[in-house]
């Protein structure tokens, strides 16, 4: 059976662990408010689902047809066919706790919010409900045989890369797809190909995680 807008916005609450208080302070959004929409006694307004949006990393577009807001013949006018059929997969997948439709993205400027209104290049099945999780388009044999050229990362956003792990990073507004190392205050950004020589960040580059590989997808 399909969830009910209510019924969504509160297990994404409950997933993510926040009491309503808590979801109140980080959303701007009365705690009296959250009680009513959780329960059907409220609907949210295109403002409030476009909080929701923001901190849960989810397009406002599926919360928008969940609620009613938008047709089928309404969504053909702000979307592509394909994006349109991709939302009804990620509605459909509402009550399934398994698994989750994801949008990928041609860089990870553009999935990480670089660039202002990106728009994803298609969307994926994984087998896990991640709500901040993104796929991005890898370019290049940097990271081969691990990650092969044209492949597709599955990218947590936001998530610590401890040493040894593959994430992608941002080094003096380039985009890199690579395995981080940290030793005595020392960060390294290794290939898995060896033909290539490691980055070497100092304090001097502008440095930023964007989040952990998690799985991989790789184009055969």
């Amino acid at each position: 059976m399909n969830k009910t807008i209510g019924e969504f916005l509160k297990e994404l609450r409950e997933k993510n662990n926040l009491s309503q208080s808590q979801l109140a302070y980080k959303t701007g959004i009365s705690t009296s408010g959250i009680f009513r929409f959780e329960n059907g006694e409220r609907l949210p307004s295109h403002d409030t689902l476009e909080k929701y949006a923001k901190l849960f990393k989810i397009n406002k577009l599926y919360l928008l047809k969940l609620a009613g807001y938008f047709s089928d013949e309404d969504l053909l006018d702000y979307t592509s066919p394909i994006v349109n059929e991709k939302i009804e997969e990620q509605l459909d997948t509402v009550s399934n706790d398994t698994s989750s439709t994801i949008p990928v993205y041609a860089s990870a400027s553009a999935g990480c919010g670089r660039i202002a209104d990106a728009e994803p290049v298609a969307f994926v099945n994984v087998p896990f409900k991640e709500y901040d999780c993104i796929g991005v388009k890898v370019h290049g044999e940097s990271m081969s045989p691990t990650i092969t050229n044209d492949a597709i990362v599955i990218l947590k956003k936001g998530a610590e890369v401890l040493s040894g792990e593959v994430g992608i990073f941002f080094v003096n507004d380039e985009t890199f797809v690579k395995r981080f190392v940290e030793k005595d205050g020392i960060i390294l950004l290794y290939s898995d190909n060896t033909c290539y020589e490691p980055i070497i960040v100092t304090k001097k580059d502008d440095f930023e995680c964007c989040g952990k590989v998690i799985k991989t997808i790789n184009k055969i």
